[in-house]
C-alpha cells in the first residue's frame, strides 16, 4: 500500500504544470511563514518571475513595500530600495547567498528540482518558527 501511495503522489507530482508546483510551494511558505493569517499583503518586484505566487488566493498584492507583511524579490535592484525590517525571500541562489543576513530565505529551480533554503538567523531576526515539515530547509549560512 505504502509503495502505491510513493507511485500515485509521484504521477501526480510529474503531471502537474512547473507552475502549478511553484504555487503550492509558495502556498506553504506563506502559510508557514504568517500561520495565522487569513490574507497576507504581498509585494513583489517582477510579476513576470512571480506568476505562481499571483495565483494564490491567501494573497493581496500591494503597490508599495512599505505596505506588504512579505516581500518577494528576483532583482539585486530591488535592495536598494526596500525597508531592511521586512521580510523578504528571494527567488534565485545567488541573491539568496549575497543577501542572506536580510532574505529569511529562497525558493528557485536548480536542475529541473525546486529548491527552499531558510536562513537560520533571519527566521531569529523575524522571531519566524517554522512548523516541523520544514526545519529540514533551514540553513546556517551558504
Amino acid at each position: 500500500m505504502k509503495r502505491l501511495s510513493i507511485l500515485l503522489f509521484t504521477i501526480l507530482f510529474l503531471q502537474a504544470s512547473p507552475l502549478d508546483t511553484e504555487k503550492e510551494i509558495y502556498k506553504i511558505i506563506v502559510h508557514a511563514i504568517f500561520p495565522h493569517k487569513q490574507t497576507v499583503t504581498i509585494w513583489f518586484d517582477d510579476p513576470n518571475e512571480f506568476g505562481a505566487l499571483m495565483r494564490l488566493k491567501e494573497a493581496v498584492f500591494v503597490q508599495s513595500p512599505e505596505d506588504a507583511d512579505m516581500l518577494f524579490v528576483s532583482h539585486e535592484k530591488s535592495f536598494q530600495n526596500i525597508p531592511s525590517h521586512k521580510i523578504i525571500f528571494v527567488n534565485s541562489y545567488s541573491l539568496l547567498k549575497k543577501y542572506q543576513s536580510t532574505a529569511i530565505g529562497g525558493f528557485f529551480w536548480q536542475k529541473g528540482r525546486p529548491n527552499i533554503v531558510f536562513m537560520r538567523k533571519s527566521l531569529q531576526k523575524h522571531h519566524i518558527i517554522l512548523p516541523p515539515d520544514l526545519q529540514k530547509y533551514i540553513e546556517d549560512e551558504l
